[in-house]
């Protein structure tokens, strides 16, 4: 409490002091001093007066006075009574209504109930007796009538105080007087409905594109796709999610090799990104697509959104894949060439994801010179073409089946489910060259010898990984011809050789 407060509250106190001291001294029957007890008691009735006075006017501030006077509305009192019977309010507030003086009690009968519009007004009154029950303040919207006819959106800030009864017949909870800030919010509820109606129009383009357009708030984490994903991909993706969520769970819309990308773009500092990315489709198959963005950036200069639209680019891809094949394979087995072949075995081998486990087969046509020099050329071209037909059946379209030199070929087995089941590849691999056929009647039998090597227990990159399954193979023509190897720790380890 302030100083002052204190000086009135001990001013208070002496005038109590005077009153007892001069009911004493009027005792003594003394024409003049028995005025004393009087004169007291009016001297702590004026001090009392000045104290309520200070006290209630530390709650007025010039700041205050000044924001009533440009605030759209103001204060009024009313009774809880089923009318809400008006009982005070501001200037203010008669001056955002629009009618001054007594016109205001006789416009509305005296109550606030009417300025609310019918269908607001059982809702307010009984918010109002609820909250009166359950809290010393409450907050309710409604709309009320000013100018005349003008109905205007307003938010009311309502505390609540008791009087005392001056009859029985007064209404149950005509003791209740409400007392309530009342503040415009139309422009608030225009720039609102105008958001909504830019959101809303922002919508009905999105969903008439053909392409898919996304936002993603990068703060509350939320996804927006239009229709078409669904449509095109079969599934949608919920609208909640983390990024983190969003890639690593195992039903991913993105494949995994490809997460790495939109990380990249949520993080950019850069106005427009766009990425190459496989989305998943129903059937857990990928489908290259294109991703244009926008961000938008907060107030604290960080990626808040990003906006834009994904494009299926997948027919495209394939058809270039297709010809960048073909321009990059072997002519005469179809096989990938060598340089494709590393590429593609690269890129596997970079974007493998922890647990997985791969094989690297090698395997060289065993006296193939011998072939060339008695049997002719033309006959040793057919023995490789045969060779990469027949190996290739026994893998999946997604394993990479290379040609690294005149005789020799690389197979790189994908998502092992464990190493025998790369033996037994590389076991097929052997038998397939051995039963494929004998050049002309002398009985030469076509072999191979083969060396293996796996990913990432022997070798984590394609040169070294090749280099080891070179070494293996090495080992099995050393050994005899006709059987594989697999590296283990810088030495191979024999096998039986394949027998029909």
């Amino acid at each position: 409490m302030a100083k002052k407060y204190k000086y009135l509250i001990f001013s208070q106190i002496i005038a109590i002091l005077f009153a007892v001291c001069s009911f004493v001294i009027a005792l003594i029957s003394d024409p003049i001093l028995s005025m004393l007890p009087a004169v007291s008691v009016v001297a702590m009735l004026v001090s009392f007066v000045f104290l309520i006075i200070s006290y209630k006017s530390q709650f007025k501030t010039p700041v205050l006075d000044s924001l009533y006077d440009y605030m759209p509305g103001g204060n009024i009192e009313f009774y809880l009574d089923k009318n809400l019977t008006i009982r005070d309010c501001s200037p203010q507030f008669l001056r955002y209504v629009g009618i001054v003086g007594s016109d205001f009690m006789l416009a509305f009968s005296g109550s606030f109930l009417n300025m609310v519009v019918a269908e607001n007004r059982e809702r307010v009154l009984s918010e109002l007796k609820r909250g009166f029950n359950i809290s010393k303040h409450i907050t309710l919207n409604c709309r009320i009538i000013v100018n005349g006819n003008n109905v205007i959106p307003v938010i009311i800030f309502a505390s609540y105080r008791l009087r005392l009864k001056h009859s029985e017949d007064e209404n149950t909870n005509s003791h209740v007087i409400v007392k309530c800030l009342v503040i415009d919010v139309s422009t608030v509820k225009e720039l609102e409905n105008k958001n909504n109606t830019e959101a809303e129009r922002y919508r009905i383009i999105a969903e008439q594109s053909d392409a898919i357009v996304f936002e993603y708030n990068l703060i509350e984490k939320v996804l927006f796709l239009n229709s078409q994903f669904k449509r095109q991909f079969g599934y949608e993706v919920p609208s909640s999610t983390d990024l983190d969520v969003l890639f690593t769970q195992a039903d991913s819309a993105v494949h995994s090799g490809d997460t790495h990308k939109l990380y990249a773009i949520s993080r950019s500092l850069e106005v427009n990104n766009e990425c190459e990315m496989r989305v998943r489709r129903l059937d857990n198959s990928f489908a290259w697509c294109k991703l244009t963005s926008t961000t938008l950036f907060g107030n604290d200069n960080k990626p808040a959104r990003l906006i834009g639209k994904i494009i299926d680019i997948d027919d495209s891809v394939r058809e270039s894949d297709r010809l960048y094949t073909e321009e990059s394979s072997d002519p005469l087995t179809g096989a990938y060439s060598k340089e494709l072949a590393q590429k593609k075995i690269t890129e596997i081998l970079e974007n493998a994801q922890e647990g997985v486990m791969y094989a690297l087969i090698v395997f060289n046509i065993d006296n193939f010179r011998y072939i060339n020099a008695n049997f002719g050329h033309f006959c040793g071209d057919r023995v490789l073409t045969k060779v990469v037909k027949d190996v290739s059946a026994l893998f999946r379209s997604s394993d990479i089946i290379g040609r690294i030199s005149g005789d020799e070929f690389v197979v790189l087995v994908k998502d092992l489910p464990s190493k025998n089941h790369a033996i037994k590849k590389t076991t097929s691999i052997l038998s397939s060259i051995y039963n494929g056929f004998t050049l002309e009647n002398d009985g030469f039998m076509i072999t191979a010898s083969a060396g293996v090597a796996f990913f990432p227990d022997h070798a984590k990159t394609h040169s070294e990984l090749l280099d080891k399954a070179s070494l293996a193979m090495i080992e099995a023509k050393h050994s005899g011809k006709n059987t594989y190897i697999t590296y283990a720790l810088k030495k191979a380890i024999k096998q039986d050789k394949v027998e029909d």
